[in-house]
């Protein structure tokens, strides 16, 4: 008796291959171009001086130096580049999550309270239109040097962006089911847990998502003025010392956490709201 021969099933290797080449590839050959470009106006041509554009090898000698020494003190900007890393993402998650924790209830009164709304609607589009950092010198006149004009900042960034996506969200949910779920007899409670919740999810990782960017933006733009520590501080300091690679070592890892923690809101958006298309 002969035993059938099998044909292994080769659609899974297709299709990671097929993803890898559409999610994956792309973005390599972006940096590699990217790279090649960039070395060759550098070392290859030598059409720009070290201070004014260093090339990707001297700044990768820069992050290296800058990724070594001690975390928080000592060296030429009293940390390394992970310890001032993490002392402005310390900074950014304490603004950032107080400012939500007071836009989303204050968004949801807004937003379930037309007569709230009608009042002070007008307050919120003004303040929304002021940039963060306009704030900075009357951050430094209020609170000083240091943390609070900081962190101010971070609150003033994120709290309006937080505030109008939760508005927006009380504002989607379908009449209809707040209807339905009324007829059947739900208490107030029962119909924002089970109803507006849901779907208002959608607006409110957008608003954190989009409020963190902004929190993340603040940071850097905060510290370049009022602060002897953190990313910003990293930066302004290597642009007095002339230390161009210092300074693209300090921009890189602004663009990566800030792309890290955008991807994260993105996952996490997914696999809550799985109802809903995202791109």
């Amino acid at each position: 008796m002969t035993q059938a021969a099998t044909i292994p099933d080769l659609t899974g290797g297709t299709e990671s291959r097929s993803a890898f080449a559409r999610r994956v590839l792309p973005g390599i050959v972006s940096a590699g171009l990217f790279f090649a470009a960039w070395w060759t106006v550098t070392d290859g041509l030598e059409l720009f001086s070290p201070i004014i554009l260093p090339s990707p090898i001297e700044v990768g000698r820069s992050a290296i130096s800058l990724a070594t020494g001690s975390l928080f003190n000592g060296g030429l900007y009293q940390a390394n580049l992970f310890g001032h890393a993490l002392l402005s993402l310390r900074r950014v998650f304490i603004g950032w999550l107080f400012a939500v924790g007071m836009a989303i209830p204050l968004g949801l009164l807004m937003g379930a309270v037309p007569t709230f709304w009608r009042y002070t609607g007008l307050s919120v589009r003004i303040f929304s239109q002021v940039p963060p950092i306009a704030f900075m010198p009357l951050a430094i006149v209020w609170f000083g040097l240091g943390e609070l004009p900081i962190l101010f900042i971070i609150f003033i960034g994120t709290f309006w962006t937080m505030l109008n996506n939760v508005i927006a969200g009380v504002n989607a949910v379908p009449p209809i089911l707040l209807r339905a779920a009324r007829s059947q007899g739900a208490s107030g409670s029962q119909i924002f847990v089970r109803v507006m919740l849901p779907a208002m999810f959608p607006y409110l990782f957008v608003g954190l998502r989009v409020s963190f960017g902004i929190a993340w933006v603040s940071i850097v733009a905060a510290e370049l003025v009022a602060s002897s520590s953190g990313l910003g501080y990293l930066i302004m300091h290597a642009m007095n010392l002339l230390a161009s690679g210092d300074v693209i070592v300090g921009m890189g890892t602004i663009a990566i956490i800030g792309i890290a923690f955008d991807h994260f809101f993105r996952v996490v958006e997914r696999k809550v709201c799985r109802w809903k298309m995202t791109d």
